[in-house]
């Protein structure tokens, strides 16, 4: 909800900074700029949560990812990891994903202050 509660007092402005004559103009600028901002997005915060994994993602395998034996075997013969390293099941029989546990909430944050900070500059 707060994303979108910039949008009036932005379209706002920018009607009221230009001529009657140019608004519809004016406003389809402001829309286009708009869309070409929040386009890249989904792909920032990709690359920034890939960027946390601290590499967790090299694992394929949920064994291996958690640092357990598999079955019938006695030892871990596995390269020691980060613990922070968890195994996310796969929808609907899709294959699983070894994540960081910290990856998201580290992305998120840093691009929360990032765009804070262009909103207050």
């Amino acid at each position: 909800m707060a994303i979108m509660s910039i949008t009036s007092p932005a379209s706002a402005a920018t009607l009221n900074c230009v001529d009657k004559d140019i608004r519809t103009y004016a406003m389809s600028i402001a829309a286009l700029v708009e869309k070409g901002i929040a386009l890249p997005g989904p792909t920032i915060i990709g690359a920034l949560i890939d960027s946390f994994s601290d590499g967790c993602h090299d694992f394929t395998q949920q064994e291996i990812c958690e640092n357990i034996a598999p079955t019938g075997t006695t030892t871990a013969p596995f390269v020691p990891h980060h613990k922070e390293c968890v195994w996310m099941p796969g929808k609907r029989g899709a294959n699983g994903d070894c994540i960081n546990v910290y990856e998201n909430r580290n992305a998120i944050a840093l691009f929360s202050v990032a765009f804070i900070g262009i909103v207050i500059a």
